[in-house]
């Protein structure tokens, strides 16, 4: 029997299919329909020497199938009218459209086809190969992106996540259409991958024409595979943080991140850590809205910058904490004393319940707002399912879990992980 869930007030499904695709619907009464495809295989499966060959291949879902040209795709997307795009992350590749209800059934065949029929040529890889190399010049130009890939590059030793996604130009161009093809073959597997359709167009769920659909397509018609074991990485705990300030002439502003390894003896804070929440928690607590304490102090009231932000990033080994900004070179020095001070308090002072209170309220109604986007509920079901222990069980209980964050449970992680000493820094300053 088939279980539904309600999320964002709407039911949602999941079923394994004979060859081990996972697909999930959420029956949404909307005039579109979104469609994700989420591949369990990111920059974390590539060898270091061949960096970026993840997003190169994600580029190649679009330039031909063995049925259709590279023209006739593109022909196609353009008469649905639609958004079709791919991203690739540290662990995972996905592609993902919105189409109205009506061309469902040919953007799903549309997609299969991208997904297990990809036509890996010598003469389209190396046009799509000045692509990328070109994106990652515009990358590169980006302040931010730098420093971020210098401050990963600082804190971690042995994780995937320490390398840029997008590569680096010496191994862009030592990867061959055989590196893709291996790559491509195996993982892209449909026991490696998660369909989700969200909105108007389904039919029946996984139970009904939109599974026979499905199960018609490449999607059902591939057989599984053995995949690689996951690469677990035993990333090194952070003896001493490092301090970096470079200088490069060519910015007006500083540009700054700094953060700390959420790991320690006794484990890490990854995706399915009970204290997982409250270092979301905490990192709202900080910059998210115009009341969030970093926000207040240094944009309200100090005006030191237009904006600060603070991430928790979670991988399936690994979590970790990072805060950015970016101002002038002569208030540097007084915005890291007052993140310093910040984060100092955490561990001495309990959060006031009403300001905690107003945090969870605010969490629970942007969780609201960001599900009533089909794409990102698409996106979210299909994290959640390949990352999260019980996968969309833990998505049904998040606000409760973040509902469960006390004071004292705050104020303990914060003297578990956020010991100064051990925070690295990097900063581009003119």
């Amino acid at each position: 029997m088939v279980r539904t869930r309600y999320i964002y007030g709407a039911p949602v499904q999941k079923a394994i299919l004979d060859n081990g695709l996972t697909l999930i619907t959420s029956k949404v009464n909307t005039p579109a329909t979104a469609i994700n495809i989420s591949l369990k295989a990111g920059m974390n499966r590539e060898p270091r020497e061949l960096g970026g060959l993840a997003h190169f291949l994600e580029h190649m879902l679009f330039e031909g199938t063995s049925g259709r040209t590279q023209e006739k795709i593109a022909k196609m997307m353009d008469e649905h009218g639609s958004d079709y795009n791919a991203g690739t992350d540290v662990e995972s590749i996905e592609s993902t459209s919105m189409v109205v209800n009506e061309d469902l059934p040919e953007a799903l065949k549309l997609m299969a086809e991208m997904t297990f029929e990809v036509d890996i040529n010598p003469r389209r890889v190396g046009t799509e190969r000045n692509v990328v190399l070109q994106e990652l010049r515009e990358d590169r130009d980006v302040p931010e992106e730098v420093v971020d890939d210098h401050f990963h590059r600082d804190l971690l030793k042995k994780h995937p996540a320490r390398y840029p996604v997008l590569g680096k130009g010496r191994t862009i161009k030592a990867i061959k259409p055989s590196h893709l093809r291996d790559f491509y073959g195996e993982f892209f597997v449909p026991n490696n991958i998660i369909l989700t359709i969200v909105g108007g167009g389904i039919s029946g769920g996984v139970t009904g024409r939109t599974r026979g659909l499905v199960e018609k397509l490449p999607f059902g018609k591939r057989s599984a595979q053995e995949l690689p074991e996951y690469p677990f990485t035993d990333e090194p705990l952070t003896v001493v943080g490092t301090e970096r300030f470079i200088r490069k002439s060519y910015f007006d502003a500083a540009y700054v991140t700094l953060g700390v390894l959420l790991k320690d003896e006794k484990g890490t804070i990854n995706y399915n850590h009970p204290d997982h929440h409250v270092a979301s928690v905490i990192s709202n607590l900080l910059t998210e809205g115009e009341r969030s304490r970093l926000f207040w102090l240094v944009r309200k009231k100090g005006g030191h910058c237009y904006g600060i932000e603070s991430d928790f990033d979670t991988y399936t080994d690994l979590g970790l904490f990072a805060v950015s900004f970016s101002t002038a070179k002569s208030r540097v020095k007084k915005v890291l004393n007052i993140i310093y001070r910040e984060i100092e308090r955490f561990k001495t002072t309990l959060v006031p319940e009403e300001e905690l209170k107003r945090e969870k309220i605010s969490i629970a109604k942007a969780c609201t707002m960001a599900g009533q986007d089909l794409d990102d509920r698409a996106e979210e079901f299909a994290l959640y399912e390949a990352f999260s222990r019980r996968g969309l069980g833990d998505l049904e209980r998040h606000l409760d879990c973040i509902e469960a964050v006390t004071p004292e449970r705050i104020r303990d992680f914060a003297r578990r992980f956020f010991d100064l000493n051990k925070f690295s820094l990097v900063a581009y300053t003119p």
